[in-house]
């Protein structure tokens, strides 16, 4: 698939799971619907990679490094934002998100030497300030106390560890192995530690005997993740970590989107002007090829 049209699809599935993950909220834990929604990914994976006769083989350094991925990106990523959520409004997750167009370039100069270029600058003041004027009202209704400060700092703890785990795709560790090898590895690793977390965090496994709840979750863990993180780490590949990321900038858009048709969601003025200066910046670092599209690392 060419890298545009999986980076497209990368947004509209994300930007569509918001949908599924109202199913998920209620008397299952968190962690747990985390944990559940990355062991069925895993086992689809595993599935495929048996299927295609993919080698499962990897070497011990790889599975450190697979390991890590899957704690970082499967993980403490997930666990971080759905605690932070508790904390401060979703919006405000939406901004810390955009931030990944920050963060990924920045541990891609300091492990890959790759170059922060002009473009990738604009394009990532375009981004978050355009997400920060989409969110707008619930950003100005932060309150700087106890728990919104730890909300914010448990978001942004969240989010560096999903930038840091985008770096492992493009390593050369793991360059040679094919992405669905990697992620049968890395997904299984990441549920196995929210499994753990999940035990500590909320007590023993707890289930919803629902319809919706496993078609929310089934929905997170074959499209929003088998394929999802698949395309992305294709982009990653194909593009390098930095301008990938800006799919976390498009994705509240095509969520409010949605939003507008499922829940009559009405725009103003600001939110208009929030996503087209996303898109805009969007376009600016994506279309700009002085990031080089392979990482050196």
């Amino acid at each position: 698939m060419p890298a545009w049209l999986a980076f497209s699809t990368i947004v509209l599935i994300w930007g569509s799971t918001w949908l599924a993950i109202t199913t998920q909220l209620g008397e299952v834990p968190a962690a747990w619907s985390v944990t559940y929604r990355y062991i069925i990914a895993a086992l689809v994976i595993w599935c495929i990679c048996v299927a295609k006769r993919e080698p499962l083989k990897v070497s011990p350094r790889q599975h450190l490094m697979l390991v890590t991925m899957g704690l970082l990106q499967f993980c403490i990523n997930y666990i971080f934002v759905y605690e932070a959520e508790r904390h401060i409004a979703s919006g405000l997750v939406a901004v810390a998100f955009a931030m990944l167009v920050i963060f990924n370039p920045i541990l891609a100069r300091i492990v890959f030497k790759q170059r922060f270029t002009p473009t990738l600058l604009v394009g990532a003041v375009l981004g978050v300030a355009g997400i920060a004027l989409l969110f707008s009202s619930q950003i100005s209704d932060f309150q700087w106390q106890d728990q919104g400060v730890k909300g914010l700092a448990l978001c942004l703890a969240g989010v560096l560890s999903a930038s840091a785990g985008n770096l492992f795709p493009a390593s050369r560790g793991l360059r040679g192995l094919s992405i669905y090898t990697m992620n049968a590895w890395a997904m299984a690793y990441g549920a196995a530690a929210t499994a753990m977390c999940a035990v500590f965090l909320a007590g023993p496994p707890v289930i919803k005997h629902d319809p919706l709840y496993f078609g929310g979750l089934l929905y997170l863990a074959v499209p929003g993740s088998v394929i999802a993180f698949h395309l992305y780490y294709q982009t990653i590949r194909a593009w390098g970590v930095a301008r990938a990321a800006y799919s976390s900038v498009l994705i509240p858009v095509v969520a409010l989107g949605l939003s507008t048709v499922f829940e009559g969601y009405r725009w103003g003025a600001l939110e208009v002007l929030g996503a087209a200066l996303a898109i805009a910046g969007t376009l600016v670092a994506v279309i700009s090829r002085g990031q080089g599209k392979r990482a050196k690392g």
